[in-house]
């Protein structure tokens, strides 16, 4: 499935971008390549553990979907059925749809079959960096560990020592200090409220005198 469309990508990249062209005419290559060795090792290999060889066919409730949807993934490319849904697609240049990608697509599969024919226990083509997935989920683990987590730590104790400890306790604890010393000035002593009176009206006069 997807292959028609495919073929259309390829076509049309021939006639505008060469480099594009090869570019995605070798992936189909890979393509084949991937997808034999799967079909090989999966299907026609040798068991790898006690689970797989004992493994059952699907039940119709999987496999009568998937034959409804091979339907359209086999006949809806063809040009006579692909008018209905693209018109106007035909590439420039449709010759060459079956001659780069299809030659590259048959060296994919003899490749496949040469290295997998047998379903080795091994891989035979085993390079490091396609082993390790081009190393991405090792960058992405250090990146993890050592650029967000370190974020999440600083942001934690920012939230933690000032936001919270500064900005919101900070403040409640200011205005509970604040409250916890005028409530002395609410003594309800008549005598009291007097003697404040005095102390004040001393203390403006002295503002008044030496200002």
């Amino acid at each position: 499935s997807g292959s028609f469309s495919k073929d259309l990508i390829l076509a049309w990249a021939a006639s505008s971008n060469r480099i594009l062209f090869w570019i995605a005419a070798f992936t189909v290559g890979l393509t084949a390549f991937y997808s034999a060795r799967l079909f090989l090792v999966t299907f026609l290999g040798r068991a790898r553990s006690p689970l797989s060889q004992h493994a059952q066919e699907s039940s119709a409730v999987m496999i009568f979907p998937m034959l409804l949807l091979a339907v359209p993934a086999i006949f809806s490319g063809y040009p006579i059925v692909r008018q209905f849904f693209l018109p106007g697609a035909e590439p420039p240049h449709p010759e060459i749809e079956s001659l780069v990608p299809t030659g590259l697509f048959l060296i994919g599969l003899l490749a496949a079959a040469v290295l997998y024919g047998r379903g080795p226990a091994q891989d035979p083509l085993r390079i490091s960096i396609l082993a390790n997935r081009l190393y991405i989920d090792m960058a992405y683990d250090w990146a993890v560990r050592k650029c967000q987590d370190a974020l999440a730590s600083g942001i934690s104790w920012m939230d933690r020592c000032v936001i919270n400890s500064v900005c919101i306790q900070g403040t409640a604890r200011t205005i509970w200090i604040a409250g916890f010393l005028l409530r002395y000035l609410q003594l309800g002593n008549l005598q009291t409220y007097v003697c404040f009176f005095g102390i004040g009206a001393v203390l403006f006069l002295a503002f008044l005198l030496f200002s």
